[in-house]
């Protein structure tokens, strides 16, 4: 195999790497083959300590739902459980690179590189420096339609809304695994539009 692909959502309580945590990261592992899309794995959990008044944007019900699914104590325990998922898949699929995707991706990436970094966790090692950002083909997919990105949002919630409008309404957003859903067939959908 030469190319495994990470479509990667992680939640966390803040924008600044250094002072705030992750507190739930999803992966949907899959490959593209003969154009179709093979689904391989995946991977959720949340930080079951987390505070629910650390976390942004997201209704108390639905923190509380959240947090039932979870199996980890804390970040530390999660971006272990993580990492050596991530390194699992590197092992039995030997792929020569594992590319990550994501919707804003860039952030992501960010923060998982630094919190694991934290912890001792070489997840750099793991991923290749190249990256999908659904987000930029959802930008490309609007220019090619006329529609003046200056006045657009851009959030998953905006671009599901557009793309797939019946399907947005079953996602909650900000919990990585739904989000790592959502990103997954807005991708889907994208990909499919273009070939």
């Amino acid at each position: 195999m030469n190319s495994l692909y990470f479509l990667v959502d992680v939640e966390t309580t803040g924008l600044d790497q250094a002072s705030c945590e992750i507190w739930s990261v999803a992966a949907k592992v899959f490959n593209i083959k003969d154009l179709k899309i093979e689904i391989l794995g995946d991977f959720y959990d949340v930080n079951r300590n987390i505070e629910p008044k650390k976390i942004h944007s997201l209704e108390e019900k639905n923190f509380k739902e959240i947090i039932k699914k979870g199996r980890s104590g804390s970040e530390q325990q999660l971006l272990s459980d993580f990492y050596t998922f991530c390194a699992k898949q590197k092992i039995k699929y030997m792929p020569k690179k594992i590319m990550l995707i994501g919707y804003n991706v860039s952030f992501d990436k960010g923060f998982l590189d630094y919190r694991c970094e934290k912890y001792n966790l070489d997840i750099k090692s793991i991923f290749s420096y190249h990256y999908i950002d659904v987000m930029q083909i959802y930008m490309f997919y609007l220019l090619t339609k006329g529609v003046d990105l200056y006045d657009e949002k851009l959030n998953l919630k905006s671009a599901m809304n557009r793309i797939l409008k019946e399907e947005s309404k079953n996602y909650i957003y900000h919990d990585a695994l739904e989000d790592v859903n959502a990103t997954f067939k807005l991708f889907e959908t994208l990909f499919n539009a273009k070939r």
